[in-house]
């Protein structure tokens, strides 16, 4: 089930980051899309995303999709590609949070502010739309976007770099 209802595909750029021409709701995922992991932290990585999903489906319940499909086109490419972010969170007041989920804070979920935030604001402009790096540990020394760390899911505001701290239960 669709959290978002398909939009058409909206031809806009968004100069504050990528140049995005064009994004939409994609009904099913890519014809290359697979799932599992051969190294050990990739499959370490998907046990905590799982973890992640059950909490979150269970305390959301419908308000909360995981793993949905994006195509989107920048301005210096005439290639389709594809984005996934880990879940979705519909919050009231015309919400979205676009969830990413790591094991620890790393440089590469910056593709959480520079790449699915700007989809969805771009497919649906009438949603305040926040991003949401969701870790289990946090280390300093890793160089990245400045976190703005929240206590909540909730709490995660538009245009910051909202990480939140979560444990699976034991």
């Amino acid at each position: 089930m669709s959290l978002l209802p398909l939009a058409a595909p909206r031809i806009v750029s968004i100069p504050e980051t990528r140049h995005l021409v064009w994004a939409t709701r994609s009904p099913t995922p890519p014809p290359f899309a697979k799932l599992g992991g051969t190294t050990l932290a990739r499959r370490l990585g998907l046990q905590y995303e799982t973890a992640w999903h059950d909490f979150a489906n269970s305390r959301w319940h419908e308000a909360y999709e995981q793993n949905p499909w994006y195509t989107y086109r920048e301005a210096h490419s005439s290639t389709q590609r594809w984005a996934q972010p880990d879940g979705l969170i519909l919050l009231p007041g015309q919400r979205v949070v676009v969830v990413e989920v790591k094991r620890k804070f790393t440089r590469h979920a910056q593709k959480l502010w520079s790449l699915y935030v700007p989809i969805l604001k771009l497919i649906y402009p009438s949603l305040t739309v926040s991003g949401l790096l969701v870790v289990n540990w946090f280390d300093p020394a890793e160089s990245g976007p400045i976190p703005f760390f929240v206590g909540s899911p909730e709490h995660a505001a538009p245009d910051r770099n909202n990480v939140f701290s979560w444990k699976p239960p034991a």
